[in-house]
C-alpha cells in the first residue's frame, strides 16, 4: 500500500487531522520525501478528502470509464449513443482551472490574445467544440417541448440600420419578444441567430403560444395593390405581395385582433416551405419580413421539428468568438443526460427494456432511439 499524497502535503500544517493517522504515519516516516510529493495516490473514499485537497491547494479529479450516453427528453423520447469507452469526471475538488477568456474582443470583431495558448488553431478548435456543445443543448430544449410554429425573422436594411451588429439586433429581438410576452405571458421561444452572406443577422425560432393567433385572409387578392417583379427568378411576375420591397406590410386586414397571422403572398402566389407547408406572417413584427410555418399538433410534431432542425440549424456555423449560439425563454423543459458503462449483454437488456432500436450507425458510434425509423 502506498502513502496518501495529501497526507504528505499537509503533515505538520496547522489544523490538519487525518482519519487514518495510525496507518499513514509509519509509511510517511519510512518513505522518501521526493517520492511522497510526486506520489499521486490518495484515499478517495476518505471523508476528509475534500478538506485535505483544499488545504494542500491542489485539484483532485476522480474519473470513470463510460461507453453509453443517454439523453432522456421531457416527452418520454430516449436517444442513446454507444461508442468506444472514454472517461468522464465523476468528482472534482478545488477546481483551479483558469476559465477566463483567451482573447480580448475590441472594436466588435478584433481579437487580441491574452494567454500563450491563444493561437488561431486553438481558437478554431475552441469555437468548433463550443458550437457542438451549444447545438446539443439546443436540441435538448427543442425536442423536449411541443411547438406550434416555426418562424424566420429578418431585419430589413430600410428598417434596421445596423443589422450586421448582433448586439443591436439581439436588443431589437428582445424588445419584440417582450411585447409578444405581454400578449401571451406563457410564450415559449427557442431561437437561433444566423448570418447572411453580407453579415446581416436573422433568426430561426420555434414558438408555442397559449393565446390563439387567428389566421386572417386578405380576401380577393386581385383587388389589392399589385406589383411587378423587375429582376431575379420571378422577373416579369405581377401580383399581390404581402410585403413591400422595404420589408413592411403592403396592407393589413381591418380585424378586431391585435396579434394574428396572414398568408404570405409573393407576386400573387402563396409561399411554401421546403416541406410543402403554407407560410404565414405575423402582423406585429416591425423590423422586416417574417414567415411562419404551422407545425402539426399530433404525434408527428417532433418528427417535423427534427426535419426543420436538420435543414435550418445543423447547417449553422459558428457565429464568432464568445457569441450566443441560441436563446430561449426560461419556461422550457430540457433533456437529462447520463453516462454509463454497459457490457454487450447489459446494453441489450437496456434496449429491450426501453424499446430502443438502431437508427444510425457510423464507424465511431451507434445511435439507438425509441422513436424514428430503425435501420434495416
Amino acid at each position: 500500500m502506498r502513502p496518501c499524497h495529501f497526507y504528505a502535503k499537509n503533515k505538520g500544517k496547522e489544523g490538519f487531522k487525518c482519519e487514518y493517522e495510525q496507518m499513514e504515519y509509519p509509511m510517511y516516516v519510512r518513505s522518501d520525501k521526493a517520492f511522497l510529493l510526486d506520489n499521486t495516490y490518495c484515499n478517495k473514499y476518505c471523508p476528509k478528502l475534500a478538506d485535505c485537497v483544499r488545504l494542500a491547494d491542489e485539484t483532485f479529479r476522480q474519473m470513470r470509464k463510460v461507453n453509453v450516453v443517454i439523453n432522456r427528453f421531457a416527452d418520454g423520447k430516449i436517444s442513446v449513443i454507444r461508442r468506444d469507452e472514454f472517461c468522464v469526471p465523476e468528482r472534482i475538488i478545488n477546481d483551479k482551472v483558469d476559465r477566463s477568456r483567451l482573447f480580448l474582443k475590441v472594436n466588435g470583431n478584433l481579437l487580441i490574445p491574452r494567454k500563450k495558448k491563444a493561437t488561431p488553431a486553438y481558437l478554431s478548435r475552441n469555437k468548433y467544440r463550443a458550437g457542438r456543445r451549444a447545438k446539443d443543448v439546443f436540441f435538448g430544449y427543442v425536442l423536449s417541448n411541443t411547438w406550434t410554429y416555426f418562424f424566420t425573422f429578418t431585419f430589413s436594411p430600410r428598417l434596421v440600420a445596423h443589422r450586421q451588429d448582433s448586439t443591436f439586433t439581439n436588443l431589437l429581438w428582445q424588445r419584440f419578444q417582450d411585447k409578444f410576452k405581454h400578449f401571451d405571458k406563457n410564450l415559449m421561444v427557442a431561437n437561433v441567430p444566423e448570418d447572411h452572406k453580407d453579415g446581416a443577422q436573422h433568426f430561426h425560432a420555434f414558438i408555442t403560444t397559449t393565446e390563439p393567433l387567428p389566421i386572417v385572409d386578405f380576401g380577393d387578392i386581385s383587388k389589392l395593390p399589385q406589383r411587378t417583379c423587375k429582376g431575379g427568378p420571378d422577373k416579369g411576375k405581377t401580383g399581390f405581395c404581402t410585403f413591400t420591397p422595404e420589408g413592411e406590410f403592403t396592407i393589413k386586414p381591418d380585424v378586431p385582433y391585435k396579434w394574428y397571422l396572414v398568408p404570405y403572398y409573393n407576386y400573387g402566389e402563396l409561399q411554401r416551405d421546403s416541406l410543402g407547408s403554407i407560410l404565414f406572417c405575423l402582423n406585429k413584427y416591425p423590423y422586416g419580413i417574417n414567415s411562419c410555418a404551422i407545425l402539426p399538433g399530433d404525434n408527428t410534431n417532433q418528427i417535423t421539428v427534427s426535419n426543420y432542425l436538420a435543414k435550418y440549424l445543423t447547417k449553422q456555423s459558428n457565429l464568432g468568438y464568445n457569441k450566443k449560439r441560441f436563446m430561449h425563454t426560461r419556461n422550457l423543459q430540457n433533456k437529462t443526460k447520463t453516462t454509463l458503462f454497459l457490457t454487450d449483454d447489459e446494453f441489450k437488456v437496456f434496449c429491450e427494456q426501453n424499446g430502443l432500436n438502431l437508427t444510425e450507425e457510423t464507424e465511431r458510434f451507434s445511435v439507438f432511439r425509441n422513436y424514428g425509423t430503425p435501420l434495416g
